[in-house]
């Protein structure tokens, strides 16, 4: 079994950003009188935006919602984490390096987000200094965000490879089911090992152990 291609998720992959998220997300949930749990927060990993604000409005049939409002606003308080230096200290360990070396040994490599591209490509510049990663796109490019499979398969279709030869790199179950839903090599990046990935084929905890999995060339 060989890959052609590795596909990223950013969020909890490429940067340790989903706790700027939550910040933001807890503020709406205490606002409207939602309890905060880990279900809740666990569930809103991955999702695209406008997608999720608009599930919480009809969950808890908040007629005074305005779920595109909300996310203007959250994109623009991650957009002010991403331009400072707290998220340049946030970097994953060894995705640099992962990301240099799959370049030597001839990968295609893409980011696929549910993040506005904007900031993804800031995000991405750290990561990838060098310009290794082929494709960038984000959820707003397609119909449908995860746990839909769309943004895989369109990542598949522009680095020209097919889906069954792509292998995915994510942390959040939405991701994971829809790499998972596009046919393709799921691989869970964790660093705590105590949380759970079912719809992951692969575990890592570290970028570099990804490279000792058996379809990789030596």
């Amino acid at each position: 079994m060989k890959q052609k291609a590795v596909i990223f998720d950013m969020d909890g992959v490429l940067i340790d950003s989903e706790p700027v998220y939550q910040e933001y997300e807890k503020s709406i949930y205490r606002k409207y009188g939602i309890p905060i749990t880990q279900d809740l927060l666990t569930r809103a990993l991955g999702r695209q935006m406008i997608e999720w604000w608009e599930e919480i409005k009809e969950t808890y049939h908040l007629d005074q919602m305005d779920p595109e409002e909300i996310t203007k606003e959250e994109i623009l308080y991650y957009k002010d984490f991403v331009n400072s230096e707290r998220a340049k200290e946030r970097m994953m360990p060894h995705i640099t390096d992962l990301i240099r070396i799959l370049h030597e040994k001839g990968y295609k490599m893409a980011l696929a987000t549910g993040s506005v591209l904007e900031e993804a490509k800031v995000v991405l510049n750290m990561a990838d200094p060098d310009g290794c990663v082929d494709v960038a796109l984000s959820s707003e490019s397609v119909a449908h965000g995860k746990p839909a499979p769309d943004i895989f398969l369109e990542a598949a279709r522009l680095l020209q490879v097919d889906p069954e030869d792509c292998l995915v790199v994510e942390d959040s179950d939405q991701g994971m089911l829809a790499a998972k839903r596009a046919g393709m090599t799921v691989v869970g990046y964790q660093p705590n090992p105590e949380i759970q990935a079912p719809h992951a084929e692969f575990r890592i905890t570290d970028h570099l152990d990804l490279l000792d999995l058996p379809f990789f060339i030596k």
